[in-house]
């Protein structure tokens, strides 16, 4: 067997790690100096195989993560586990196409400012499931400044339940004029209740 010794990894500026012993090492010795020994580690073992000419890959071989300069100009991220980002400061996002986000878990925004959505055309909620929004404290408003705000619910036995006008319609008297200020209350099969715009 060979002599052991130390060496000092090399990396180019701003990209360090800690390569595992069992990887292939490069070793150079200054000047002959066994004293003086660097070694260029090596990930030649799991490298990725059949990348284009041209293309870049920032590579975790144990883990399989990665971040992929391709030629088109695209970057593709991979992370094997969860993907974290601090910024200490503002973060700016400018996308000239479309924005897709699958999620399969849960999507929280915590904000101790304001969150403003601003949609040039539209802005669309879609759920399957029950929509609530809820203020700890305050009001909510909610405003269409060149139109109507509807809010419709379809199909039997359901319901719009707007305290205001629930109050109204449970105060009501039979054969009484109905009050000029009161919203328009449709059936129970197909309530639908506008609310004019200011």
């Amino acid at each position: 067997m060979g002599k052991t010794g130390d060496a000092i990894p090399w990396y180019p500026y701003g990209v360090h790690a800690a390569a595992p012993v069992d990887y292939l090492n490069l070793l150079l010795m200054i000047h002959g100096n066994r004293e003086g020994r660097i070694s260029f580690p090596s990930s030649y073992q799991k490298r990725e195989k059949d990348l284009p000419d041209g293309e870049v890959i920032f590579y975790h071989p144990p883990t399989g993560s990665k971040i992929h300069f391709k030629t088109d100009g695209s970057i593709e991220v991979v992370a094997t586990g969860d993907l974290t980002a601090t910024v200490s400061g503002d973060a700016t996002l400018t996308v000239e196409g479309d924005v897709t986000a699958d999620v399969e878990g849960d999507v929280s925004i915590d904000s101790e400012g304001t969150v403003t959505v601003d949609g040039a055309t539209a802005v669309n909620i879609l759920s399957a499931g029950p929509v609530s929004v809820t203020a700890a404290s305050g009001d909510v408003n909610i405003e269409a400044t060149g139109g109507d705000v509807n809010v419709t619910s379809g199909g039997a036995g359901q319901r719009v339940a707007l305290e205001s006008l629930v109050a109204k319609y449970d105060a009501h008297e039979h054969n009484a004029a109905y009050p000029v200020d009161a919203p328009y209350l449709s059936n129970a099969d197909d309530i639908s209740t506008t609310l004019s715009a200011e």
